[in-house]
């Protein structure tokens, strides 16, 4: 697995990461029975599994009465956590606890991340649940034959990425295998026994109105909570996606092999994207292309050297210099929401039709739509790049 994840992580500084662009209209919502279970269990070679002595759940986190309250729902990777940082570093909130879901990495993989990662910074007060293995329809082959007909082949595909030494094989195929993450094992926290749904619905429901989902992956977990119960969006306070691009290529792109195939988040799993923006919440926030507007370029990572913290050392070990930083951006949106500067609100679904834009986004005017559910969107159009830099930066030098 140490290979695989080295390429995965290779591929993942080559390839763009936002979600994309245009499409037609939806079809009928699909069946999410189809892909869900109980979990296999971690691998036991002594190489790769991690230590049995990390048995403790998290500790209940202390919630103030007028508090934020979030759940960063996330395709952790070995490479990932910016989002984390800013959503801890927040005064005026608490972050209840983290999902894993796949995409750029497996589940089971990022949870393994996701614990490491919270020991590495101090925080032994954020729950991580383990969420669902795969998405509700899409696989690789499926993924990998639209590319064959419609181009894409070298765009970001996650997990189903085809192995560069063989391209019949995906570049991990055990979803149940972990590699160790970059700041070792976790010692001492676990996993919470629940699923990411359960736990997403749990907590909604211990604090009614005032939980705010964060997603800064495929929404697999998130439409498994809105299947299990039909009032968990309508019970959180709302929902802030990173996802939903309407520009196929950024409008400031420079690169000529920019990646043609943008919308990893929607893409890899459509119906869950779908099932997501057509329930019934009561704030809905999508964080689409602007999530290129922040480049985390030297001048930034030396920002963040500047300080020595656990989180900065950590951030300045996992930084891809040249790329936007995407995830970090959203959560930024989340906890202040001041930094954006211009939106628009619409409404959005996603292409579930087999052809070239299955898993594109689709927006209309309010009283343009289809009427098929889609709901009314606030839809960030541009943010105040210093002020979302600044955040990343304060994040990296204040959580501990």
């Amino acid at each position: 697995m140490t290979t695989a994840w080295n390429e995965i992580s290779t591929r993942a500084a080559r390839a763009r990461r936002v979600t994309v662009a245009v499409g037609a209209v939806v079809g009928s919502v699909l069946a999410l029975s189809a892909c869900t279970g109980a979990l296999s269990p971690v691998d036991t070679d002594p190489a790769t599994a991690p230590p049995t002595s990390a048995t403790n759940a998290a500790n209940e986190p202390s919630v103030g009465d007028d508090e934020e309250l979030f759940i960063l729902d996330n395709d952790w990777s070995l490479t990932g956590g910016g989002d984390m940082l800013i959503l801890l570093a927040d005064s005026d909130a608490t972050v209840l606890g983290t999902t894993t879901t796949t995409g750029d990495a497996w589940a089971h993989q990022g949870t393994a991340a996701a614990l490491s990662f919270l020991e590495a910074v101090g925080r032994d007060d954020v729950t991580v649940a383990e969420g669902q293995r795969y998405p509700l329809i899409n696989t690789a082959a499926r993924m990998q034959s639209r590319a064959d007909l419609y181009g894409g082949r070298n765009s970001w595909m996650g997990v189903f990425n085809p192995s560069e030494d063989d391209p019949g094989v995906t570049v991990a195929p055990d979803a149940t295998a972990v590699t160790e993450p970059v700041n070792g094992w976790a010692q001492s926290l676990a996993a919470a026994d629940s699923s990411a749904a359960d736990y997403m619905i749990e907590q909604v429901q211990a604090f009614p109105g005032r939980v705010t989902i964060v997603t800064t992956g495929p929404l697999t977990n998130v439409a498994a909570a809105i299947r299990q119960d039909p009032n968990f969006a309508a019970t959180a306070k709302g929902i802030v996606i990173g996802g939903g691009n309407i520009e196929q290529m950024s409008p400031e792109e420079a690169d000529a092999g920019f990646n043609s195939s943008e919308g990893f988040n929607f893409r890899f799993d459509p119906e869950a994207a779908h099932i997501a923006l057509t329930a019934e919440w009561n704030s809905l926030v999508a964080v689409g292309d602007v999530t290129d507007s922040v480049v985390l370029d030297d001048a930034l990572l030396d920002r963040v050297r500047e300080t020595t913290t656990p989180a900065s050392e950590l951030m300045a070990r996992l930084a891809y210099v040249g790329f936007p930083i995407w995830d970090e951006t959203t959560a930024a949106v989340a906890a202040h929401p001041e930094l954006i500067t211009r939106s628009i609100p619409l409404r959005m679904d996603v292409d579930l039709s087999e052809g070239p834009n299955y898993g594109a986004a689709r927006v209309w005017a309010d009283g343009d739509s289809p009427g098929l559910g889609e709901q009314l969107v606030t839809f960030v159009q541009a943010v105040d790049i210093d002020g979302v830099a600044d955040t990343y930066v304060d994040a990296t030098h204040t959580t501990t």
